[in-house]
């Protein structure tokens, strides 16, 4: 079973996003913030991948996955999903760091097309941009 780590602040983007993965066989953790990640993401918890917000309260999303990326703690696919259309822009260094950016609303074709991609085929994953 894949397990998937989704960092979102947002009660209603949560449950949108559960109700469209609930018909897959993963295991999702949710977290509202990055400072509840921040204790279980360690060498010792094994995601299959990473979906974070980018506006969080205190570090963003995107500081949060250039961490992960830059520390090498999980080589993952890393996914940052956002209202703000500025974000990716604003973020330096973005195509190096994130498997894929998803711009909201999203489909649940468009999630699930993302996930078999960057789940199920990670020797042939290429840069993914949905939106």
């Amino acid at each position: 079973m894949k397990k998937i780590l989704v960092i979102e602040d947002c009660r209603v983007a949560r449950g949108l996003l559960k109700l469209l993965l609930s018909k897959h066989s993963y295991q999702i953790d949710f977290k509202c913030s990055v400072e509840e990640v921040d204790t279980t993401v360690c060498p010792t918890t094994v995601y299959d991948l990473i979906l974070s917000d980018y506006n969080l309260p205190g570090k963003t999303g995107f500081e949060f996955l250039k961490q992960i990326k830059t520390e090498g703690i999980l080589p993952i696919p890393l996914i940052m999903m956002t209202a703000n259309r500025k974000a990716k822009s604003e973020c330096e260094g973005i195509e190096d760091i994130l498997d894929a950016f998803l711009l909201k609303p999203f489909s649940k074709r468009t999630i699930d097309r993302l996930f078999d991609t960057l789940l199920n085929s990670p020797a042939d994953r290429i840069k993914t941009q949905i939106g």
